[in-house]
């Protein structure tokens, strides 16, 4: 491995430190992202259409 490929923390391999302070180092600890929650949707009611009432046939004319 090649000293200083490690990004920021291959400076202590450059410096030519020992290598131990490398595993010393606290891990950065990543941050939970939070979930988002989905919202529901509300489902729309159809509205029934009222049947017209079929009238007598014999009766629509005027009587």
């Amino acid at each position: 491995m090649r000293r200083g490929s490690r990004g920021p923390i291959g400076s202590f391999y450059k410096h030519g430190r020992r290598r131990e302070i490398f595993f010393d180092l606290p891990k950065q600890q990543k941050k939970k992202k939070k979930k988002k929650k989905k919202k529901k949707k509300k489902k729309k009611k159809k509205k029934k259409k009222k049947k017209k009432k079929k009238k007598n046939q014999q009766w629509t004319g005027r009587v």
